[in-house]
């Protein structure tokens, strides 16, 4: 794989012109279907899904990318009670886990294809996991034992 993303890192930038640029063509594709469906009169042999999905994945890949953004970092939003309680209790370690090694894989794909952008976005995906990873260190997955009132030690004797 590094030979083949050496030999093409002189053409990378040319590669991803031209990828965009198709990219960007196939999203206008519909129109010469239109087109035909327009001079037979009829939609009946074209299938609506690929004009949904040509729709929808211009859209949806944004979508996509910030619901997984969510999703990884919403354990966050309970950082200060984690830090209150000094638990980490009620964290999905073996989700996060699992998700900082999906980060970690694609962070290396697209290292090895230099791509950027998807460098960038799943070193973001990275970090929040590590953030998380750390919680775990720093903090026991059981709540923190609350010392016992001075009635209760009496009762206890």
């Amino acid at each position: 794989m590094d030979a083949l993303s050496d030999l093409l890192a002189p053409h990378s930038e040319t590669i991803g012109k031209i990828a965009g640029t198709i990219t960007t063509l196939q999203f206008l594709s519909g129109i010469a279907l239109l087109n035909d469906i327009r001079k037979k009169g009829s939609s009946d042999i074209y299938p609506i899904g690929p004009f949904l999905g040509g729709i929808v994945l211009f859209r949806l890949g944004m979508l996509i990318t910030s619901i997984l953004v969510w999703l990884v970092g919403s354990p966050l939003l309970n950082l200060p009670d984690i830090i209150k309680k000094k638990s980490t209790e009620g964290m999905p370690f073996p989700i996060i886990f699992a998700g900082q090694l999906v980060a970690t894989a694609w962070t290396l794909y697209a290292v090895s294809i230099r791509n950027h952008v998807m460098v960038y976005q799943n070193l973001f995906l990275w970090v929040l996991g590590g953030i998380q990873l750390v919680m775990f260190m720093i903090y026991p997955s059981t709540p923190a034992k609350k010392p016992a009132a001075k009635s209760e030690k009496k009762k206890e004797k």
